[in-house]
């Protein structure tokens, strides 16, 4: 292998399958459109016009494709030059990289075979040309003056070179079907990789502009933090991580599923179950690449009201300047959109068709049918305890046609028997969440569509005119409130259903609170691995179980009480609730708060769900 990456790959490219290579050629016209990428290509002075459906210009800093393109930049010129070669050092450098920071700039000794060093020294642009007129005994003299005896006297230098030192920033790095590519684009292509390589490039801009600076506070300053960094180990270690790129990855997972999940069906079906996910839901899944392509029905407003009195309450999304409060989506839809996104990461094992057969003795390990032993955990191997309370209803589910559309609203009346929940769906359809005794349920499920179709009109109070099901099929299932008495063991955590179930008076409150689950054990282990703390370690796994415990255990007890409000034949309580609702409908603050209370706003949100989409469909 030779010392330069670049032409190992190149030469690898030439002769790989399924690869033209024209070179020596230059690019000399770019066009990008809507549904291709065509490309002009002059070769031995001849001319080709080549067609594409995608085009990945990497062609560097100086980049002709995102000129051609008119592509907006961003840039900073800093004044200075890298001088390029090589030396070899008196000492061997034991593989070892060192970095000096001088007042015109750092000095870089790379090593490399032969027991040779690269070296990038960084002089101002007025010195730039003396220093490569130097001869070689000249040359290594003013290197050894400005780097130091570190590896011994330096014996031999290599030719040398120097390129200018920018920063640069594309404003836009995909044009029709063209795409900027490595040094021709700081900023990637996509949201994340866009967002990752600007704080990378902010964070060199402010180390070049500290060191560079010869302020006596700022050079005190610069060597107490160095120092500090020698000192502290998990300092140093989370930045040797992030020179390594490991910061932010998580090591290697396994997922475990009895079978993969269904991702296709028909485009006129609908999954019985849904959820209304909150925006911080939302975000989260933008953010894990989960959210487009997804049958998503983002709904403007909410009507609550009592079947048995005068009570009721409106929400709208204007009322806090957002265009929804939140989206309906298929559970099957965010199930296959998940599995998609796992599926294109490599560091995640995805194992189906497996009974789990025992938790090992000596560790948070699962044994599974087949002999393999996986890291893993389950509640009830791990001996956490449950503390449950049945509510004697089941949720009937099903898809409907309402006669006077959905109206991009959520419709929720309290029955004495349990609640009725109208969630709109694309195509003006509603799916329900109907919550009725056991034996009203399984009379439900079995009654003829008809039937069953005036039951849930009048139920409704027709507040969308007739209600015809869309698919004759419904479903039914128990209600219950549980938690896990504990949410953490060592090397071992419980998130989502495993934690806690609630009631489903809004549908797909269990999915939120999930979700967010998730979010707060990945920054409580992002943060374990940047300190050097083991990630099974239970007072790692604490710091989760403190951030999610209380939120969850409050909207738990909410929802538990507004189903023993709402089904209570009390005087009392029938006249407090229905006060109630009246009041707060009738106080917008109090009702803008309940509306950021359904986006999932007001509380700590994980990094994964804070940056918020600026869209919703």
């Amino acid at each position: 292998m030779s010392d330069t990456p670049a032409h190992d790959l190149l030469g690898a490219l030439r002769v790989a399958e399924g690869v033209d290579w024209i070179a020596p050629a230059q690019v000399v016209a770019v066009r990008a459109d809507v549904d291709r990428a065509c490309i002009t290509v002059e070769q031995d002075g001849k001319r080709t016009e080549l067609e594409a459906a995608l085009l990945v210009a990497a062609d560097g800093g100086r980049s002709f494709v995102r000129e051609a393109l008119g592509l907006p930049v961003v840039k900073r010129d800093y004044g200075q030059s890298a001088v390029v070669t090589n030396v070899t050092p008196e000492r061997p450098h034991r593989n070892v990289a060192f970095e000096r920071f001088t007042e015109e700039g750092p000095i870089a000794l790379l090593p490399m075979t032969g027991g040779r060093c690269a070296v990038v020294w960084t002089v101002p642009d007025e010195r730039v040309e003396s220093v490569l007129a130097l001869d070689d005994a000249a040359f290594l003299a003013a290197f050894q003056e400005r780097f130091g005896h570190r590896l011994g006297r330096f014996l031999r230098v290599g030719r040398r070179d120097a390129y200018p030192l920018k920063l640069l920033r594309v404003r836009e790095a995909v044009r029709g079907r063209v795409a900027l590519v490595g040094n021709a684009v700081l900023a990637g292509y996509e949201a994340w990789r866009l967002d990752e390589q600007r704080k990378m490039g902010q964070a060199t801009d402010g180390l070049a502009r500290l060191f560079a600076n010869p302020l006596p506070p700022l050079r005190l300053a610069r060597n107490l933090g160095m120092l500090a960094l020698d000192l502290f180990a998990p300092a140093r270690h989370a930045l040797a991580r992030t020179a390594m790129g490991l910061h932010g990855r998580l090591p290697r997972l396994a997922l475990l599923e009895r079978t993969e999940p269904a991702l296709d069906w028909p485009a006129d079906s609908y999954d019985l179950r849904v959820s209304a996910l909150t925006r911080a839901s939302e975000t989260m899944l933008r953010n894990l690449g989960a959210w487009a392509g997804m049958r998503v029905c983002a709904y403007e407003r909410m009507r609550v009201w009592d079947a048995r009195g005068f009570g009721e309450i409106a929400f709208d999304a204007a009322d806090i300047g957002e265009p929804n409060l939140g989206h309906i989506v298929e559970n099957r839809e965010i199930v296959a959109a998940l599995w998609r996104a796992i599926r294109q990461r490599p560091e995640i094992e995805v194992v189906t068709g497996q009974e789990i057969a025992a938790l090992e003795e000596d560790g948070p390990a699962l044994r599974l049918g087949d002999g393999r032993v996986l890291r893993a955990q389950l509640r009830e191997l791990a001996g956490i305890g449950l503390s449950a309370r049945d509510y004697d209803q089941y949720a009937v589910v099903a898809t409907v046609r309402p006669e006077a559309g959905n109206r991009a609203t959520a419709w929720q009346r309290f029955l004495p028997e349990g609640p009725l929940v109208l969630l709109p769906l694309r195509d003006d359809l509603f799916s329900i969440v109907w919550s009725i005794t056991p034996a009203e349920a399984a009379a439900l499920v079995e009654a003829t569509p008809e039937d069953f179709a005036q039951r849930l009109t009048l139920a409704s109070e027709r507040c969308c005119g007739e209600l015809a099901l869309v698919d004759p099929q419904r479903a039914a299932f128990p209600l219950r409130l549980q938690r896990a008495t504990t949410y953490v063991r060592p090397g071992i955590a419980l998130v989502g259903d495993a934690a806690h179930v609630i009631h489903p008076l809004a549908a797909g409150q269990g999915v939120n609170l999930g979700l967010l689950d998730a979010g707060a054990l990945l920054d409580v282990l992002g943060d374990a691995r940047s300190r050097g703390e083991p990630l099974g370690a239970l007072g790692v796994l604490r710091r989760y179980e403190r951030a999610r415990r209380g939120h969850n255990l409050a909207v738990q007890m909410t929802m538990d009480a507004f189903k023993h409000l709402f089904s209570n034949r009390n005087p009392a309580l029938y006249l407090a609730r229905n006060l109630g609702l009246g009041l707060a409908d009738r106080i917008p603050p109090l009702r803008r708060q309940f509306e950021r209370i359904a986006l999932g706003q007001g509380i700590e949100l994980p990094s994964l769900a804070r940056d918020e989409s600026d869209t919703c469909r």
